[in-house]
């Protein structure tokens, strides 16, 4: 079948990851089979004020998936309802982090680096989102407090689809080292798992139809602990779907463009910046030289 240009409502668990103990200070790679968590996150990045302003670059604060490992603290003080409790620092040494004797958790979406990318999530059930063409919009998020709320919005620059024979030659080529250990190699410990299509993401640098991918966030030096923005486009977004993707095709780039920038007005009303970079994840303590 041809690929679709679509805008997808895509729901994914949306509870908070915390320490592994009480009082702890780590959040280890979590197991495969757990549910999917979100991390709110302090990551060296890059963001802008408005879609047509100059990217400014130092540390974001931003709610996202990041599966391995990571440092965490308490928040402190909650000053919004659906604020955080935890403020996590990534890391990853190498694959060695992750669970023994068990297929670790996948991280998808993945924000870190040079482009967003999206593989996994809901795409062996799902054909419609195996087949987005260029200048589609993929948002997603969580129903909490009986709307959905956003963390990430991805605009499909390229793809390319992979198999468990293919993956280590069509689709590790076109990321990092640390995203094939943190998600290709998970989805394929999975012996279920057939194939997939990654999404390479649109960039300020290099838009599709004048859009790019981001995730709602703020500059660090605002100490913001923010909830996740709501979203409301009552065609195309469903505040009850908590776990089904629901996928709309348009005929005309330019209308799904209105819609993305009708998404992008919404996080920029809460007082939230466009978050367009996040550093890959460093070892443990990278941060400290």
């Amino acid at each position: 079948m041809a690929d679709e240009l679509a805008f997808v409502q895509l729901p994914h668990p949306g509870r908070e990851h915390g320490p592994d103990e009480p009082g702890g200070a780590v959040k280890r790679w979590e197991h495969g089979e757990h549910d999917h968590k979100r991390k709110f996150m302090l990551v060296p990045g890059a963001w802008r004020e408005r879609v047509e302003a100059e990217s400014c670059v130092g540390d974001v604060l931003f709610w996202g998936e990041w599966e391995a490992a990571s440092t965490v603290r308490p928040v402190g003080s909650r000053t919004e309802p659906g604020a955080p409790s935890w403020v996590h620092e990534p890391f990853f040494n190498d694959a060695s982090d992750a669970p023994e004797g068990v297929v670790p958790q996948n991280t998808d979406p993945f924000v870190f680096g040079d482009r967003f990318l999206y593989t996994f999530c809901k795409q062996p059930g799902n054909g419609r989102l195996r087949r987005l063409a260029r200048g589609s919009v993929v948002v997603f998020g969580s129903i909490k407090d009986k709307a959905f709320r956003i963390d990430t919005v991805l605009v499909v620059s390229e793809s390319v689809d992979h198999t468990r024979e293919t993956y280590d030659k069509d689709a590790s080529p076109r990321a990092s080292d640390v995203f094939r250990a943190t998600t290709l190699d998970p989805m394929y410990a999975w012996h279920g798992t057939r194939g997939g299509r990654l999404y390479l993401g649109a960039t300020p640098d290099e838009p599709v139809n004048g859009m790019f991918s981001f995730f709602p966030c703020v500059p660090a030096s605002t100490r913001r602990a923010f909830a996740r923005p709501r979203v409301a486009l009552p065609d195309l977004i469903n505040q009850t779907f908590a776990m089904q993707a629901k996928t709309t095709t348009f005929a005309e780039p330019h209308d799904l463009a209105l819609k993305w920038r009708a998404v992008v007005d919404q996080v920029l009303a809460e007082g939230l910046a466009l978050g367009v970079r996040a550093e890959l994840p460093g070892g443990r303590g990278a941060r400290d030289g």
